[in-house]
C-alpha cells in the first residue's frame, strides 16, 4: 500500500557469495558480499566498500563503492564513490564520481536513443552456463536428434 515511502531493499551481507542471474524487479539491491553474474534491477543497486560484482549490472541507479568486474548500465545516475572500481564500461544517464572513484574502461553518456540492451551480455550468460557444467560435474549425453546438411556448396 505504501511500497513508494517504504521501498523493498534486498541485502546479503560480506560474507554471502552468490552465483546466476538476479532480476530484482522494482526492488533496490544492496551488496556487501561477492555475487557472479548479471544483475537487473528497475530501482537502485548499491555495492558496498566490501562487495565485489564479477558481472554486469544493470539498473535505474547504481552506486560503486566496492568493485565491480563487468559492464554498468545506469539508466539513471551512476555514483562512483571513493574506493569504486569498475574494471569495465560504464554507460550513464548522469555520473557523479567522487575522489577515488575509478572507472577502468569507457565511460559513456546513454540517453534514451543510444541506451545498451538491459540484457546480460553473451559472456556473462557463456560464464555462467559454464560454471553451471562445472557445478552438474560429468554427464553422459544422448543425441535427441540427427542433424542432416540442407544446402551443399560446390566451387564455381
Amino acid at each position: 500500500m505504501f511500497s513508494w515511502l517504504f521501498p523493498t531493499t534486498s541485502r546479503f551481507g560480506k560474507n554471502t557469495q552468490l552465483r546466476g542471474v538476479l532480476d530484482c524487479g522494482d526492488d533496490a539491491l544492496r551488496i556487501d558480499g561477492v555475487f557472479r553474474g548479471a544483475i537487473h534491477s528497475d530501482s537502485t543497486v548499491t555495492l558496498g566498500p566490501q562487495g565485489y560484482v564479477e558481472g554486469d549490472i544493470t539498473a535505474r541507479k547504481v552506486v560503486v563503492g566496492g568493485r565491480v568486474d563487468g559492464t554498468v548500465i545506469a539508466h539513471g545516475k551512476l555514483h562512483m564513490r571513493g574506493g569504486g572500481v569498475i574494471a569495465g564500461d560504464a554507460f550513464y544517464g548522469t555520473l557523479r564520481v567522487d575522489h577515488g572513484g575509478v572507472i577502468k574502461g569507457r565511460a559513456t553518456a546513454i540517453g534514451d536513443d543510444n541506451a545498451p540492451s538491459c540484457a546480460p551480455s553473451p559472456h556473462a550468460l557463456a560464464a555462467l552456463a559454464h560454471e553451471a557444467l562445472q557445478l552438474a560435474g560429468p554427464a553422459q549425453l544422448t543425441p535427441t536428434a540427427q542433424l542432416t546438411p540442407t544446402a551443399r556448396l560446390t566451387p564455381t
